[in-house]
């Protein structure tokens, strides 16, 4: 058998040997050999028995009075306000159970409420909250919240499911976690069955309904104002511009500068606005035929050349500017810019223009 050392300020501790040592940051074992003196962690006592964990309460069960009236401010706000909710249970040996509303911000995901409320003669022993219209389940918010508060905790949602709702209670000691048993809650009818499909629907917690008891509390009592008035929810609202957002403003045409590209532009759709504008089909011009309409006269819009359907008229040469191509300056004739350069990629046999014609010449 090894021995135990409890590491305290007033132990004296082994000189040498091979010994475990219970220490602040858990368990370790001293080795001590001819060759290696060390302390190392260790995870468990392989020389002792398993210890299973466990929690039993000795308190007598919350009586079916305190927990319908819990029940029924939980759904008060609920129906008021669609969030959830939060109190404090309390117990005295001579009084039994009671449980008191503190000053709380509720939301539809969470509650955020003062623990230091407590009465004469009882001691504070564990908290109870809802989820509004969701299931019952301890999230990793209420986990956290709890981590440090030895203690009953329940949970209690689906209530809009009147008079079925969801439940889940715990003992929390020291950040552990165990189950307790429905017992120790009167008021509530064992849960019912739950259809796979409708379990699947319900989220992450287990979705088990219970039933509350017909009592006489729920029946002739009313939610009294005082614990609704704890109840603070906060306003959510798009935050508004401290002065009126003052217009853009608008430049007068006739001072302010036109660069030549926009009067070109603003000719351009003037042109292509014209109601007397003939278009002709494209393959006309490829095959080097005139377009049907070509017999209209020139006062109704006639066009002149294949090349001048593709475009509407602009103004005349002497008044446009000279567009540098990169193979020759051609000005930007009412043919339209893409036509002419066509022409000199691409042109016709017979073109005098044409650099076969040249050669031949």
């Amino acid at each position: 058998m090894i021995d135990v050392h409890v590491k305290h300020p007033n132990a004296t501790e082994p000189s040498k040997g091979t010994y475990y040592i219970v220490a602040r940051n858990g368990l370790h074992m001293r080795m001590d050999t001819d060759w290696v003196d060390a302390v190392i962690p260790m995870k468990e006592l392989q020389a002792l028995e398993y210890e299973k964990p466990r929690a039993k309460i000795l308190l007598p069960p919350i009586n079916a009075e305190v927990f319908l009236q819990i029940y029924g401010f939980f759904r008060s706000v609920y129906l008021a306000h669609q969030t959830e909710a939060a109190v404090l249970l309390h117990h005295s040996r001579e009084h039994g159970w009671a449980f008191t509303v503190p000053r709380q911000r509720v939301s539809r995901a969470q509650v955020r409420y003062e623990m230091t409320q407590r009465l004469d003669g009882y001691r504070c022993v564990g908290t109870m909250h809802s989820h509004g219209d969701l299931q019952a389940g301890h999230s990793n918010t209420d986990i956290h919240d709890e981590a440090s508060f030895d203690g009953i905790h329940v949970t209690l949602g689906s209530l809009n499911e009147h008079p079925h709702l969801s439940m889940e209670a715990e003992i929390v000691l020291r950040g552990h976690r165990f189950p307790l048993p429905v017992e120790q809650l009167e008021g509530v009818i064992a849960p019912v069955q739950v259809p796979a499909k409708e379990t699947f629907l319900k989220g992450m917690f287990r979705s088990r309904l219970y039933t509350v008891a017909e009592n006489e509390v729920l029946k002739n009592w009313t939610v009294p104002q005082e614990w609704m008035n704890q109840v603070q929810v906060p306003v959510q609202y798009w935050p508004r511009p401290i002065k009126p957002i003052e217009p853009l403003p608008v430049s007068d045409p006739s001072t302010t500068p036109v660069s030549e590209e926009v009067l070109l532009l603003e000719n351009k759709l003037q042109q292509w606005k014209s109601p007397d504008l003939v278009y002709a089909d494209v393959s006309s011009e490829i095959e080097g035929t005139l377009h049907p309409h070509q017999d209209i006269p020139p006062e109704k819009g006639a066009i002149e050349s294949p090349a001048q359907t593709l475009s509407p008229s602009k103004p005349p040469v002497e008044n446009t500017p000279v567009v540098n191509t990169g193979f020759e300056k051609t000005p930007t004739t009412s043919e339209g810019f893409f036509t002419s350069l066509w022409r000199q990629l691409f042109p016709k046999p017979g073109n005098p223009e044409s650099k076969e014609c040249e050669e031949k010449k």
